[in-house]
């Protein structure tokens, strides 16, 4: 292993670190050992998400460790969700031999910053959660991502919300990547069934006080409004929606739908309808997922996207058990890429560019302080009436 200085490194970079090692079997000199690191968002509006992917990925390796024919020592950086930082460990990973493999990124913007510098260290990448098509756009052979893209979270809320009734929009998103091509392909998949946009624009990641926009948005009277972002900016826009007295059905990307923005907009998220994965326990290995969370006994429980990590080092673990030593980069990228998998959804495999052939999308709407699956609710069985019709 590289030593201190290299952790020294790690800690100038990043808000919080934390470093595990864990050793399997006899004593292994320090040729025979390898990384496997982390990179997600575990401080700021994002650590939701990258401390219960964090958790995952330690609950994967700790229940499937036993039989590694090396050491592995996991690691833990925080990006914070800046695409700076989460270039800037990107390329300190990338310099670091040990490292053979990265489980990465919930935010667009952080993974499509890491990118480059991953492709040029030769260094694999299984992404958990960040959903822009540019990541696997590039075909990079070092980058695989397991969640699905955007346009299809965009496409299957969008039609769903058509199919209830809804024909006019406004379309809103953070400016950032992410937000602005949820935007567009959310205004595609409405305009490609003759679905009206009424408002089509963007707002600062960040603000507080949305009052132009909300201005526009009351103004264009839309059945329902769409705004690809994060829980904190989420809430506040609402709030100040309901306080304009605008009537219209609320609906979200898969960066708001989480318990968060329940938390932030306490009575007013009644009724926000959103995209997300799949509860756990409709999913072939859920339980199991869920039950190796727990065993663990984290104070944070899992989110949407924490499986994703726990089934991507799962597959890491498979390929390693295969080696009688410590695979290459090039080695492990090639097994990845090659893999068909049974994780927490069923079998999964990918194609080409590094895209997963899953799609765990599914609607939810908040409904007595909590996310229900759409069809489960009273919003869907149409005892409850939605608004803006």
């Amino acid at each position: 292993m590289k030593g201190s200085s290299r952790r020294k490194r790690f800690s100038l970079l990043c808000a919080f670190v934390f470093v595990a090692s864990l050793f399997v079997g006899a004593s292994i000199s320090a040729a025979e050992t390898m990384k496997v690191v982390f990179i997600g968002p575990l401080t700021g509006a994002s650590a939701f998400q990258g401390v219960s992917a964090k958790n995952a990925m330690e609950a994967a390796f700790e229940k499937g460790r036993s039989g590694l024919p090396f050491s592995v020592e996991l690691a833990f950086l925080d990006d914070q969700g800046n695409p700076e930082t989460a270039k800037k460990l990107a390329e300190e990973v990338g310099a670091d031999a040990a490292v053979r493999a990265v489980i990465g990124h919930f935010n667009s913007a952080c993974a499509l910053a890491a990118l480059d510098a991953y492709h040029a260290a030769k260094l694999p990448a299984v992404i958990w959660g960040a959903v822009h098509p540019d990541i696997t756009g590039k075909g990079y052979p070092e980058i695989s991502r397991l969640p699905a893209q955007i346009g299809q979270y965009s496409k299957r809320l969008a039609d769903l919300l058509m199919d209830q009734g809804y024909a006019s929009f406004a379309v809103l998103g953070e400016n950032t990547s992410y937000g602005e091509l949820y935007r567009k392909t959310f205004v595609e998949s409405v305009t490609a069934r003759s679905g009206q946009i009424v408002l089509d624009t963007s707002l600062e990641k960040g603000a507080k006080i949305f009052t132009e926009v909300v201005e526009a948005v009351a103004g264009a009277n839309p059945q329902a409004v769409f705004f690809a972002g994060f829980p904190p900016e989420g809430a506040l826009l609402k709030m100040q929606l309901d306080r304009k007295g605008v009537k219209a059905l609320f609906a979200v990307g898969s960066g708001i739908s989480d318990p968060m923005i329940i938390r932030l907009a306490k009575g007013a998220s009644e009724g926000i309808v959103g995209i997300q994965e799949k509860p756990l326990d409709s999913l072939p290995g859920g339980k199991a997922f869920m039950d190796a969370y727990a065993a663990k006994g984290f104070a944070e429980p899992p989110q949407s996207y924490s499986f994703f990590a726990y089934d991507a080092m799962n597959l890491i673990l498979s390929i390693l058990k295969g080696n009688s030593a410590v695979p290459s980069r090039e080695a492990l990228a090639t097994a990845i890429r090659g893999a068909s998998f049974e994780g927490v959804a069923g079998n999964f495999s990918f194609d080409a560019n590094g895209q997963s052939n899953m799609d765990t999308t599914a609607v939810f709407v908040i409904e007595g302080a909590q996310w229900v699956p759409w069809e489960a609710s009273s919003f869907g069985k149409g005892s409850v009436p939605l608004p803006g019709k």
